[in-house]
């Protein structure tokens, strides 16, 4: 259970991250 939770936030931190590189690359695109 510790093991899955761990996981699940590793990868939420992952997403994050994606997201605001995604996000960064899509404003500088525009600009």
């Amino acid at each position: 259970m510790e093991i899955l939770e761990f996981v699940h936030h590793e990868y939420g931190i992952l997403i994050w991250i994606l997201g605001i590189a995604a996000a960064c690359r899509f404003v500088g695109f525009r600009l």
